[in-house]
C-alpha cells in the first residue's frame, strides 16, 4: 500500500469548498445625500391601562439615519382610525 498516492487524492467538492468567497462591495454608487431617500411607517400602539391606542408615523432618513415620530392620532381601544392623504402630507411636511 502507497501512502504517499493517498496524499495527492483531491475531492472537487472539498476544493471548491476551501475556496475563500467572494465578497460584495459596501457601496456600487454615490453615497446617499441627505433627504434623498426617506422611509416612512405608520404604527399603533395599544395602552391597555389606559384604553387608548395611539397611532403615528415615523420618519427616517437613510443617509444621517434622522428619524421623527410623528403622534396623529389618539383614540378610545377598538375605535377605527387611518390618516387621510391630507394628514400624511401634513406629517411630512413636519418632517421637512
Amino acid at each position: 500500500m502507497d501512502l504517499g498516492l493517498a496524499g495527492t487524492l483531491q475531492c472537487p467538492e472539498c476544493r471548491e469548498a476551501a475556496r475563500p468567497k467572494l465578497v460584495p462591495p459596501a457601496s456600487t454608487g454615490e453615497e446617499l445625500q441627505l433627504f434623498e431617500i426617506v422611509g416612512v411607517d405608520a404604527f399603533e400602539y395599544e395602552d391597555e391601562k389606559g384604553a387608548k391606542k395611539h397611532r403615528g408615523l415615523f420618519w427616517r432618513d437613510r443617509a444621517s439615519g434622522l428619524t421623527m415620530i410623528d403622534m396623529l392620532q389618539v383614540t378610545d381601544l377598538g375605535a377605527r382610525w387611518a390618516p387621510t392623504t391630507t394628514i400624511v402630507i401634513q406629517s411630512m411636511a413636519r418632517w421637512m
